[in-house]
């Protein structure tokens, strides 16, 4: 049976990977390093927000949390 420590891992990669595919943010257009840090930023905050959304939905049906996928939510979300 995996660690917790491994399980958490393995999510957080796999939150990566939803950020960087769902997001197309595979590749940025950015040219100075402060402005890829600000990309980030607001990759960030749009993960954040659609994931709140998620947690709220979850939380107001009773359903877990992980059943609808980010890149789901984010496409319905438009």
């Amino acid at each position: 049976m995996p660690s917790l420590n491994s399980t958490r891992r393995w999510q957080t990669e796999l939150n990566f990977d939803d950020i960087k595919t769902a997001l197309a943010m595979d590749h940025l257009h950015c040219k100075t390093p402060s402005m890829v840090a600000c990309a980030i930023l607001i990759f960030q905050c749009a993960y954040n927000t659609i994931r709140i959304l998620m947690l709220e939905a979850a939380i107001s049906n009773e359903g877990p949390l992980r059943r609808p996928s980010f890149k789901g939510e984010r496409q319905r979300l438009g």
